[in-house]
């Protein structure tokens, strides 16, 4: 499998500074920018519309948007509005967020595999541009609609346990294992994604080329800011 080299930003540097990295990235060849949603620090899709405006070229993904904190009808708006910046360079990860930091914003962590299977429902009705209609517990839409469409938009999640691996498998288009410490688990991982999606789509044949596998590495003796690499293996979907 091709290794593809992405870069990862944690939104504790400057915005300014963020962007002088993502130039430097591209220009060595980054196939990806992934930008994570850290609560009080630089916000993710925002950041990656500067990096489309500044750093042009590869794959923009803000990770992990958190249901718990967006309403799925801004997130589609503001994920279809990045697309127009860079069309068909946009992914999103999701993840329901840290319980303490979902605390201090007066949100817990209820029911988390209801609230991401609902908020990821609800974008996908939404950018058909069709009324949306949805009566669940987490998101309830009643007629809202997108008046532009945008490409497909591939939405991973950052899964932590078994029952997320398995809404994962069912529904996305790709995990991110951030917690993943060894190659074995992240395998095990995929595999538990795989069997999954295999039963789900009437026991279709598993095609690994389209597997994507993230690990995050240090570089060391980085410049300031620090950077964070990703290696991705397969293809982008």
């Amino acid at each position: 499998m091709t290794a593809r080299i992405g870069v990862a930003f944690d939104g504790f540097s400057t915005t300014a500074e963020a962007i002088a990295v993502a130039k430097r990235a591209v220009e060595a060849g980054a196939h990806s920018l992934w930008m994570a949603e850290h609560l009080g620090y630089r916000e993710a899709i925002t950041t990656c519309a500067a990096f489309a405006l500044q750093a042009p070229g590869p794959m923009l993904v803000p990770t992990a948007v958190s249901p718990y904190l967006w309403h799925a009808m801004p997130t589609a708006m503001a994920l279809a509005t990045l697309d127009e910046l860079a069309p068909g360079k946009v992914v999103v990860a999701l993840g329901v967020g840290n319980p303490l930091f979902l605390q201090e914003s007066g949100q817990k962590l209820d029911k988390p595999i209801r609230a991401m299977r609902e908020f990821i429902e609800a974008m996908r009705k939404l950018w058909s541009t069709e009324p949306a209609h949805m009566d669940g517990e987490f998101v309830r839409l009643a007629g809202a609609r997108m008046a532009f469409k945008a490409n497909p938009i591939p939405i991973y999640i950052a899964a932590m346990g078994p029952d997320m691996l398995k809404l994962t498998g069912r529904i996305a288009d790709g995990v991110v294992l951030s917690a993943v410490t060894d190659m074995l688990g992240a395998a095990v991982a995929v595999l538990t994604v795989l069997v999954i999606q295999r039963l789900v789509r009437l026991l279709a044949p598993i095609d690994l080329s389209t597997v994507k596998l993230m690990r995050v590495v240090r570089v060391k003796d980085a410049p300031e800011p620090p950077l964070r690499t990703t290696r991705s293996w397969g293809s982008s979907r």
